[in-house]
């Protein structure tokens, strides 16, 4: 409803606590960021460093700093304080302690963290605070780990310190680094300045800041030789024991100027002629035993200056410090040594240096221009018994200075770029992409980890980052509709609280509720989790998860239909209106002012509403809302003992793949071959290999972007925007069937699950019955034999997970059919359950791993990133003839990924003897219509095989997501009409992600209780051979947006019933305690414990004829699979593109040439 002014009133006082928050660091990610508030360090420095507090080195993401590129900080809140001055500081200590020593890398004086006078607005949460730039120097080393630190003492207020940390990687060179430069880099790391401290008791040897209102002149042994100055504002030295001289930079105040009217030692003029900027100059100070050179373009600070600036029409000249050694330079930013090479310096923006005197055993070596040792003795190589403390993502210190047996490769070269210049001649440029090894440490000859860590441990390597590209712009909802719909969100998961009392922000249970939600949840956690974590997982509402705001805008900007956002956007209008909330609801308040227990209410209540809509929207915003709370909860991991990378296999290398790389540029790019072949998935990759390999110029284009593997398998939230189409959220017009198709380098393939099953024998003799006897020769067998031998198909390796031994072992005690399913893994063992979001092993003989690479070596050229927009074809005679492709490439950034603003868009032709679509069921009919075909059957004939899940809990632990997805099928229910329809009983992926969201939602507490019970769940599905088809088309709005018109029909669901009551009968012979469908209506079954899947010798046991079984069973063929409530999934899409015997049945003929055109 509107907001009255006594509402008003109350939203101000409940958010007045806030106004006095301070800012917070945002990039780089810091540690802890669910836990981080916007507090200085206590004044007793008991909480140095970082802000000791619960969580606080929980690792959210770990940023990627290559050395000498740009990185941004930025910030969160609104009381700058006027500002005041930051340094930028690393630990090679991961985590840091009191101990921890941080050498500074970048000084801000003055204007930081905002040039504004006094605070930036009222919004705690806002981002009016400046942003500022700054490079890893090049004398950092490299393939490390380290701890960043943001720290500010502010101008204006209490004397305080702030600190922020954040846990960063600086990548290896594609090259491997010398022992001299390793050497070189440690010493210039421990020749850098220690960070300034003050305003933390004995932490800061009892110094602290002057006055409030005037800026500190950070001491010169603590500044370093990378400053920026913004203003001219006089310098005041700290007060007590702070060590050292003042005057940052230029100097120290004169000791005769009255303290009363401070003057800056050194002026420095404004080089911004106009007052719209503030005052931003970096400028080299006097000399300190340091060594860091300045990469670093600042970012302007948003903020307008207080003061107009001197016009100035020249650079500030460099100030003249009598008995400096000083010299001239030619390349400011450079490195620079003196002619005797006992000393050096930066050359700064004057084209002057001033040196500083080499550390003890260096000398500056011209060539390299920075530190080298002067000698090393065989004993300085040794580490003399030196240990280092493993982190889960550290790499070690001893290995730095000697050479490791097992490397650690915290970066790898991404891909050797083939670039065409303007003169059409190409050249190979490698382009890198960097990342982070979490686990893997080196075990050298000279030390052993301090820690125990299992040699599986150490064997793990958690995959590289894999930034996204940048949200979409602006806002998709208005303020009220975000604070209704995170009202939802945090109703579907609740922070839960045991209390008499509702409340707004968290769902109220009774004390004894809790008591026992927390036992249970301890019962089946791995490791038996203290009550702490059990009760961090409980207090975690899906908003508090970081990230998961973000995610949501992403997901309504990027990936939703209009017609479907206009009906979200509605129905979070209307419960924010007093008419609308009273129809919707029963009650006139506004539903996010409501407490969340009524909130909940309202939800259960719409779940069993007359109106399908309603129904609809609960099912809708429960498999949301659940979904993104668990790609961003910080604590559902730990409850599930859910590993980040799977803990079996060793990672692989992959193909290098070389890329055709074009130049920036407004003229179409013109691009000659043989074959276009549009897609690099199954059917692409393997006609690429034949007709490549048959001596024919052949060029694969694909959308999407290769990722080794490297990156994989990714994380749930990147996996999906990386590797699936519409970042996995695709779902039919009504909403009945979520759809995940793959969009990746080399398709489906990246993301299939290994199973390789040979076309049926009834379906064989249906294609042949229709006028294609292709199907049923002895040529087709013949092709089907030779792909599965090039990407070694067989069982013999299996070796089975629980999930797919209750399968096959059910099956057998109830006497169905079921087998061993063959995997397309080369002929090795994969136990791998992570594949869904790509194989990190090599493994898995998908495109990217066989096809693609074999058309690589005979002569294939690749384009990822290329979007066609349609087929060129010649009017011949009246007949079309296909020409080429046209379409629209975007590069990379200009880091090797697609996360930046710095890519670029050009229109290319590609023209081509033939070309070949072969881009998906969704998309190969969109690019034939776009082309300006007519034929009514495109996108038509869709078929999908919808599947619908069963889940049950086992009392052993299982941990689902270990082992191959799918090695075994039951196919008792396949042939139901005599005419080769029913459903195949397999095992679903166990990712949490992909699992969860299937299940019902019956309200906040109890779907955390199911979800706390993965590590001992198996998910079986119904996967439907669909008679009945739906179709694919154009959105009427957004012409490239695919859209889906499928409903699964009666026919289908009945067969899909049985195989579904097949699935309960297998759980339950083999021991389930719970078992339910993915449809809330349908209580679970809940096993008596007295009765057992193995009685006693002698005993008699109904088995699946108990009667209350069979009572559930019978509820289950009374309900049936309705709509909305069940939920059904499709991986499987196919026949938009059909082929037929005639132009008036299907697409292509017999052939798979397309009707109505040639080429």
């Amino acid at each position: 409803m509107p907001f009255t002014k006594s509402s008003l009133a109350s939203l101000l006082l409940a958010l007045a606590p806030l106004a006095s928050a301070h800012v917070l660091l945002e990039t780089p990610v810091p540690y802890g960021a669910a836990t981080l508030n916007t507090n200085p360090l206590l004044e007793d420095g008991s909480d140095y460093p970082c802000k000791q507090r619960e969580g606080v080195y929980a690792v959210t993401k770990v940023n990627v700093m290559p050395i000498g590129q740009p990185q941004t900080i930025s910030f969160q809140g609104q009381a700058t304080h006027g500002g005041g001055s930051c340094q930028v500081s690393l630990t090679t200590d991961t985590p840091p302690t009191k101990d921890s020593v941080f050498k500074v890398i970048k000084t801000i004086v003055g204007g930081c963290p905002s040039t504004n006078p006094g605070n930036v607005g009222t919004d705690p949460f806002g981002h009016g605070a400046d942003k500022f730039q700054f490079s890893i120097p090049d004398t950092i080393p490299a393939g490390k780990n380290y701890t960043m630190a943001w720290t500010w003492f502010n101008k204006i207020g209490n004397r305080e310190m702030y600190m922020n940390c954040a846990p960063i990687t600086v990548p290896a060179s594609s090259q491997r680094r010398s022992v001299d430069i390793e050497e070189r880099d440690s010493t210039a790391m421990s020749a850098l300045p220690d960070m300034f401290r003050a305003n933390i008791g004995s932490l800061g040897n009892g110094c602290s800041t002057p006055v409030s209102g005037s800026l500190v002149a950070i001491p010169k042994d603590n500044v370093g030789t990378n400053v920026q100055r913004i203003g001219t504002e006089a310098l005041i030295p700290p007060v007590g024991n702070c060590g050292g001289t003042y005057g940052a930079p230029g100097g120290a105040p004169s000791s005769d100027t009255p303290k009363s009217n401070p003057q800056p030692a050194v002026p420095v003029e404004s080089t911004t002629a106009a007052p719209v900027q503030p005052t931003t100059t970096t400028v080299s100070p006097p000399p300190v035993t340091t060594s860091t050179v300045p990469i670093v373009t600042p970012i302007p600070p948003s903020q307008p200056s207080t003061a107009p600036a001197k016009p100035s029409t020249a650079p500030a000249a460099p100030p003249v410090i009598p008995g400096l050694l000083t010299g001239t330079c030619s390349t400011p930013g450079k490195s620079v040594c003196s002619p005797d090479g006992t000393a050096w310096g930066t050359c700064d923006e004057h084209n002057t240096v001033i040196f500083q005197k080499a550390p003890v055993g260096t000398k500056c070596d011209p060539t390299l221009g920075t530190l080298v040792h002067t000698k090393r003795s065989l004993e300085d190589l040794q580490c003399n018994g030196q240990q280092d403390e493993l982190s889960p993502w550290s790499t070690g210190g001893c290995a730095d200075l000697y050479p490791r047996t097992v490397p650690a490769r915290p970066t790898r070269s991404f891909n050797k770029a083939l670039l065409k210049g303007p003169s059409g001649t190409f050249f190979e440029e490698t382009s890198l992409v960097s990342g982070v090894d979490y686990i893997r440490a080196p075990l050298d000859d000279c030390h052993q980890p301090s820690v125990n860590m299992t040699s599986t441990q150490l064997d793990l390597i958690a995959p590289l980052d894999s930034p996204l590209p940048p949200p979409p712009e602006g806002d998709v909802f208005t303020p009220s509709q975000w604070a209704t719909l995170l009202a939802i969100a945090d109703t579907i998961i609740p922070a839960i609280e045991a209390s008499s009392s509702h409340s707004i922000k968290n769902l109220s249970i009774q004390s004894s509720e809790y008591t026992t939600a927390v036992q249970r949840i301890q019962n089946v956690v791995p490791g038996n989790a203290s009550p702490d974590v059990v009760q961090k997982y409980l207090a975690e509402s899906a908003s508090a998860a970081p990230g998961f705001k973000e995610v949501i805008h992403r997901t309504f900007g990027d990936y939703m239909r209009d017609d479907a956002l206009k009906g979200f956007r509605v129905i979070l209008s209307a419960l924010d209106t007093r008419a609308g909330c009273y129809l919707l609801t029963g009650y006139s308040t506004s539903f996010h002012l409501q407490p969340v227990n009524v909130r909940q209410q309202i939800l259960q209540n719409w779940k069993q509403s007359y109106l399908p809509p309603l129904r609809q929207s609960v099912k809708a915003f429960s498999g949301l809302f659940s979904s993104t709370w668990i790609k961003r909860s910080i604590s559902i991991n730990p409850i599930l003992g859910f590993p980040r990378a799977p803990l079996h296999g060793k990672p692989g290398e992959g193909y290098d793949y070389n890329f055709l790389q074009l130049p920036p540029g407004d003229d179409p790019e013109i691009v000659d071959t043989d074959v276009v072949i549009v897609g690099s998935g199954c059917g692409g990759g393997v006609c690429a290999k034949n007709l490549a390999e048959a001596g024919h110029r052949v060029m694969v284009v694909d959308r999407a972007y290769h990722f080794s593997a490297k990156h994989l398998p990714m994380s749930s939230t990147d996996g999906p925007i990386h590797l699936f189409h519409n970042g996995g959220i695709d779902v039919s017009d009504d909403a009945s069937v979520s759809f995940l198709a793959g969009q990746a380098w080399g398709g489906g393939g990246t993301v299939n699950w290994s199973a390789s099953l040979q076309t049926q024998g009834v379906v064989r003799q249906e294609w042949a019955d229709e006028g294609l006897p292709f199907f049923t020769s002895s040529e087709y067998q013949n092709c089907l034999d030779r792909v599965c031998q090039r990407m070694g198909v067989s069982t013999k390796h299996i070796e089975h997970n629980e999930n797919n031994r209750v399968i096959i072992e059910g099956a057998r005690k109830l006497g169905y059919a079921a087998k061993e399913v063959p995997q397309n893994t080369g002929g090795n063992k994969h136990y791998c359950g992570y594949c869904t979001l790509g194989c990190g092993a090599a493994e898995k003989q998908g495109p990217v791993v066989s096809w693609l690479p074999d058309a690589a070596k005979a002569g294939c050229q690749f384009i990822e990133g290329f979007e066609a927009d349609r087929v060129v074809f010649d009017d011949i005679g009246g007949e079309k003839i296909a020409v080429g492709v046209q379409g629209i490439w975007t590069s990379r950034d200009e880091h090797g990924g697609v996360s930046d603003s710095s890519r670029y868009k050009r229109k290319v032709m590609i023209k081509a003897k033939r070309v070949i679509v072969s881009c998906g069921t969704l998309h190969s009919p969109m690019l034939l219509l776009r082309s300006g075909l007519t034929n009514p059957q495109i996108g038509r004939n869709l078929h999908c095989h919808p599947a619908t899940v069963v889940s049950a809990t086992f009392p052993q632990l299982i941990n689902p997501w270990e082992g191959g997805i799918l090695t075994t099928l039951c196919d008792e229910f396949t042939n139901l009409d005599r005419r080769g329809h029913g459903a195949k009983i397999c095992a679903m992926t166990m990712i949490p992600s992909l699992i969860l969201p299937f299940q019902p939602w019956t309200g906040g507490l109890e779907f955390k209780l199911l979800a706390s019970k993965l590590s001992r769940m198996c998910s079986h599905i119904a996967v439907v051979r669909d008679r009945d088809t739906g179709r694919v088309y154009s959105d009427p709005v957004d012409p490239r947006r695919v859209r889906i018109a499928y409903t699964p029909s009666a026919f289908d669901k009945k067969n899909a019933l049985e195989c579904v009551l097949g699935m309960c009968k297998i759980m339950y012979v083999e021991g389930a305690e719970e078992i339910w469908l993915a449809q809330s209506d349908i209580p679970a079954f809940v096993r008596d414990q007295s009765s057992s899947a193995s009685p006693p010798e002698n005993s008699h046991e109904e088995g699946i004829n108990e009667p209350r079984f069979q009572s559930w069973l019978h509820s289950i063929r009374k309900k049936g699979l309705p709509h909305p409530e069940t939920g059904w999934g499709s991986a499987h899409q196919m026949g938009t593109c059909r082929m037929s015997s005639t132009e008036r049945k299907g697409v292509v003929d017999p052939a798979g040439k397309v009707w109505g055109a040639r080429g």
